[in-house]
């Protein structure tokens, strides 16, 4: 007696997500809820854990960045529902007119949420080093700088002059040098992510900690390096998918990994806000508490005041003493001149008698 496997069953039938040569949008559709879940639950438990009551600038960019991440997320469902990931020839005109659309936006939304992500990550590192030289504050500062121009910059570069029918893969002329937009774009991108990394090493190599210390911030930020990775795999995907004159299914790669990147750049964001990471490591901006989260922009801002408010006390004190100063002489000036004039007068009143 022999035993077999039972067969497969065939993809046919009321399925979550079903394959077959003419639907390969079973992919785009796991990624993209892991992606919605997966963000939203690390946002989530940095907000009610990490931070709890210790929200800073940086949350409040993160909290732009997952709305605008929500827009893209709304957007790849639309196309989903109306027949991204399967061929065109099983796609109606009017759905096709939508998918390109929606797809469209999507890309476009992608660019902001990642700016959101990398101003978020700045202004916890400013958090972290701001009592540090005013160099490295200004580093961070002109970092910040450039991830805004980036991101003005790289959204205006995949829409001007863009139709968004070009997404199907078709009229390529709609969208002129596209392939070379998005090289500039992701290029910059991933230079970009090198920089942020680089400025806590350098920071922390003049500090006298425990190496061990050192290494465990570092480790931290180097959270962010897989995306220069994911950035590489969007740029290429895309190339492909457009130089290739495709449409229908060979959008699907381009479309996970540009969920991938969504995704991973707003969690790595979370990574250095963990006690794990950072529990010992001080550094003026930065000290951890014992109810498991940061003292982080509301000490500078306090700091700050207390500085001026010395500052005003010891100036009011100066003046103080210099009035007094200036009053007691004049009072002796006064007493000197009320003493001479009495001498002065003496003589005057002996002849009169």
């Amino acid at each position: 007696m022999s035993l077999s496997l039972p067969l497969p069953a065939p993809p046919t039938g009321n399925r979550f997500a079903l394959v077959t040569p003419d639907d390969d949008s079973a992919p785009v559709i796991i990624v993209t809820i892991l992606s919605v879940i997966f963000t939203s639950l690390v946002f989530a438990v940095r907000l009610l854990v990490v931070k709890w009551k210790r929200h800073g600038y940086d949350d409040g960019v993160l909290g732009l960045g997952h709305l605008v991440a929500l827009g893209q997320w709304i957007a790849i469902f639309i196309a989903l529902y109306n027949g991204l990931g399967k061929s065109l020839e099983i796609i109606g005109s009017e759905e096709q007119i939508v998918l390109a659309k929606a797809l469209f936006v999507g890309r476009i939304l992608l660019l902001p949420a990642l700016c959101f992500s990398k101003f978020s990550m700045l202004l916890l590192m400013r958090s972290l080093f701001f009592w540090e030289s005013r160099k490295k504050t200004l580093a961070i500062e002109l970092a910040m700088i450039l991830v805004i121009l980036w991101g003005i910059g790289a959204t205006l570069a995949v829409s001007i002059k863009c139709s968004p029918y070009y997404v199907l893969g078709n009229e390529v002329d709609q969208c002129p040098k596209h392939v070379l937009r998005l090289q500039l774009v992701m290029i910059t991108d991933i230079a970009i992510e090198s920089l942020i990394f680089c400025l806590p090493p350098l920071f922390l190599y003049t500090f006298e900690i425990a190496k061990s210390k050192k290494w465990l911030v570092i480790l931290a930020f180097a959270f962010r390096l897989p995306l220069a990775a994911f950035s590489t795999m969007y740029l290429l995907s895309t190339t492909i998918f457009i130089r290739s004159h495709s449409s229908g299914t060979a959008l699907v790669p381009t479309v996970l990994w540009q969920e991938i990147l969504l995704a991973y750049s707003l969690m790595s964001t979370t990574i250095p806000c963990l006690k794990s990471f950072v529990e010992g490591f001080t550094t003026g901006g930065l000290r951890y508490a014992n109810d498991d989260s940061y003292e982080m922009g509301w000490r500078r801002k306090k700091f700050h005041r207390d500085a001026e408010q010395v500052k005003d006390v010891d100036t009011r004190i100066r003046n103080s003493f210099r009035s007094s100063r200036r009053l007691s002489g004049m009072r002796r000036m006064n007493e000197g001149a009320s003493i001479n004039s009495q001498a002065s007068g003496q003589p005057i009143i002996g002849i009169a008698m």
